[in-house]
Order: C-alpha cells, then structure tokens, then sequence
C-alpha cells in the first residue's frame, strides 16, 4: 500500500471513530415517570370526590441538570384509559417536576407509556399503576384567621402523606392570587404585603391543599412505585357557599398543572 492509500485509510480511519463519538455522546434525557390516583374534592367540606389520573414527569439531562427547553410530553394508557387516546402535556423548562392532574379521566390498572420530545430528541419511560382503590384522604383546609391584613390556614394530618401543596386562587376559574407553596407542614400565614400577597374579603377566593405521598419541598424526587394526590379546598369568604360545588365542577378542564420550580 503507498503513501497516499494509507493516509486516505487514516483520514477515513479517523473520520468513522469521530462520527462515533459524536453518536456516543448525543444528548440523553433521563426521564422519571410515575402515576396514581388523584382524589379531587368537588365540592369544599364535602365528601363528594372524583377520582382521576396522576401522572408525574422529572426530566434531567445527561449531567443530572434541569432540561433548559420546554418539552413535549405525550401519555398513552393501558386499554381503555382516556378511550384509547393519547394526551398530550407540556413540560416547563428548568422544572425540578410536574405533576399533571388528569381529573377528569379515571385510572386504569396497567402500564402507561410517556413519550418525551426535547431538545430534537425523541424518548420513553414506561410506569405502572397497580391499585387504583389506593387513594389519599382529604388534607382538608380549615380557616383559622381571615382578615384583610393576615390569613391563617390549618389542616388535618393525612396517613401516608410527606407533603403539601398549597394554593390560593380565585374561586370562579381558579387563577392564581398568590405563589403556589411547597411544604411538609400542616399551617400557614400568609400577610398582606409580604411576597405580594394581598387579600380582599368580599372577594370570592379559595384554598387549595393538595396531600401527597411524597416530600414536595424536595427539587429531585424518586417516586414509590405510585404516586397518589388528593386535592381539597376551603372558600374564604361565605359569599361562595351558594355555589361552591357549581364552582369546582365548572373548571374540572382548567385545573391548572402543578409545576415545582426551585424556591
């Protein structure tokens, strides 16, 4: 072989182990993926529930970093679940993880395929929900001060949970009136003109505390083998009472992904 062959077989030599690496080093997602039941409150003070679908997403990327660009997300079911149909999510950038309450669509028994799209990368996890009679009771908000300077919250214990999510939104759709709140307590103080809080007490509002069984104060999360949600709410005024199960009924469809940013 002469000179000339054997620096071109070099230079091609060279060319397949560079293209290699490249392959070898293509940017991975590692994808935490997980479900249950999310028992949703529909009328506050009450036991009339509906029992839907949690699905929980943490996405990272090859050097355990938050994925910087928002992703797609789709959920196929086992048979039957969501009448066979995909539904499709997104997932926010620099999210430490998302939970999408799919309320309105019961769990089934079975192994649920979520799809990722990120990044011009495609890939799937695989999660199982194996009892869907495995619900959370009611972590159920009680008002123990309400004016127009401070509003204290108090509520129940509740077996198997590690943590709270707590929201404050307006009671006709559900927007927000104040930053959603991550913690393993069982009370909080919210004062006028702290964090932008600010209250109105003609005003038609409500608190949410969702339980979980999993410590939300946490940015990276390794879910049991189910994640289960209960979602309970209390008016903050009595104006609402009249129509407080109207209310949650009609914004089934809007309940809003919870999304856990670092605080």
């Amino acid at each position: 072989m002469n000179k000339t062959m054997k620096k071109i077989s070099i230079l091609v030599l060279l060319s397949f182990l560079f293209l290699t690496a490249c392959q070898d080093n293509q940017i991975k997602i590692s994808i935490i993926s997980a479900g249950g039941t999310y028992n949703y409150q529909l009328q506050p003070n009450s036991t009339n529930a509906l029992l839907g679908t949690t699905i929980f997403v943490q996405l990272r990327d090859s050097l355990g970093h938050k994925v910087n660009s928002e992703a797609k997300i789709s959920i196929l079911g086992p048979a039957n679940w969501n009448a066979n149909k995909a539904i499709i999510r997104k997932y926010p950038a620099n999210s430490d993880w998302v939970i999408f309450p799919e309320i309105t669509i019961p769990p089934i028994v079975g192994k649920y395929t979520l799809q990722v799209e990120v990044m011009g990368i495609t890939q799937s996890s695989v999660f199982e929900i194996k009892n869907i009679s495995d619900s959370l009771p009611f972590a159920q908000p009680n008002i123990v001060e309400f004016t127009n300077t401070k509003l204290q919250l108090r509520w129940n214990l509740v077996k198997d949970a590690q943590g709270f999510i707590v929201k404050l939104r307006n009671a006709t759709d559900e927007t927000a009136i104040a930053p959603t709140i991550f913690t393993k307590s069982t009370f909080l103080e919210y004062i006028t003109g702290e964090n932008g809080y600010s209250f109105d007490q003609l005003k038609q509002n409500i608190a949410i505390v969702i339980a979980t069984n999993f410590d939300t104060e946490s940015e990276t999360v390794a879910p049991s083998e189910q994640i289960n949600i209960s979602d309970a709410a209390a008016f903050l005024n009595l104006m609402t009472q009249k129509t407080s199960e109207k209310t949650r009924l009609s914004n089934l469809n809007s309940t809003k992904t919870i999304v856990k940013y670092e605080q």
